[in-house]
């Protein structure tokens, strides 16, 4: 990507996911999720490779609309401050033709930057290349029906707690490659949660987090917080404990693997030294 005629040069990148659904762009954070795999993949389909191909021309455009606009609003402000300048200069100087000199000097520096600013904001952009592919499939521990229903008891159970609190609370767990389940927002406070249901003890069963929920909780720092529910047996659920900033919690378990399992006594141990 070229800007000005070539004063910045900078590299866009995309990560395309294909399946059967369509491809779409999707966050770089979900390569977090992978590890690789025991067999060779074959040559991807090339409808799929067409598929990818369009699909990162459509987020490319995307972004090219968006980066145009800002530039474009940015000049109309600098113009309107630049065409200012003439007067704000000049309005001070009390004789007639010593202003009318001064004004028509500094209107024509103007007109030479305004000219600059607007060869500044071009766009150029090189063709689409496609320097990598993966094929993947789905080898992850699906939940079974007693954590399928301890993830529905725990997001309750956490939305009602912080609602109870004075948080508003947004659903985004149906949002994919989001990395958390719940938005929370409190005057200037956020809070991006994930949360984990468990049927019977956390401090004995523990509990998994995906690489790509690592990952996010590393991006988002203090905002990401992690909410563990147990004895969700009853229906109602526990909060066992809340961490805030999870990825340096439990720095010591989420090394280099897609699916993280946090022990129960780790989960003791942390609510121990770390308050919530």
């Amino acid at each position: 990507m070229t800007e000005g005629g070539g004063r910045r040069n900078t590299s866009w990148s995309y990560l395309i996911r294909v399946d059967q659904t369509g491809a779409r762009a999707v966050t770089w954070e979900a390569l977090a999720n992978l590890e690789p795999g025991e067999r060779a993949s074959k040559t991807p389909h090339p409808a799929r490779s067409t598929n990818a191909e369009t699909a990162a021309q459509v987020a490319l455009t995307k972004d090219l609309n968006t980066r145009k606009d800002a530039l474009t609003t940015w000049l109309a402000q600098a113009r309107t401050q630049l065409q200012q300048l003439p007067s704000d200069l000049t309005d001070h100087i009390e004789g007639h033709d010593e202003r009318v000199a001064a004004r028509a000097a500094i209107e024509e520096a103007v007109s030479g930057r305004i000219k600059e600013l607007d060869g500044a904001i071009t766009l150029t952009h090189a063709d689409l290349e496609r320097v990598g592919w993966a094929h993947v499939r789905g080898t992850g521990v699906p939940l079974d029906p007693k954590e399928q229903d301890s993830e529905t008891i725990a997001m309750a159970h956490v939305v009602q707690f912080l609602s109870d609190d004075g948080w508003g609370v947004a659903d985004r767990h149906t949002e994919k490659d989001l990395g958390f389940d719940l938005h929370a927002t409190r005057g200037r406070e956020q809070r991006c949660v994930e949360v984990k249901g468990v049927w019977d003890s956390a401090s004995s069963t523990g509990i998994r987090m995906t690489g790509q929920e690592i990952a996010k909780a590393g991006l988002l720092g203090n905002d990401y917080w992690l909410y563990v529910v147990d004895q969700c047996n009853d229906g109602n659920g526990t909060l066992f404990h809340a961490w805030r900033h999870p990825a340096v919690v439990f720095a010591d378990a989420a090394q280099d693997v897609a699916i993280v399992r946090i022990p129960g006594s780790a989960l003791s141990a942390a609510r121990e030294v770390v308050p919530a």
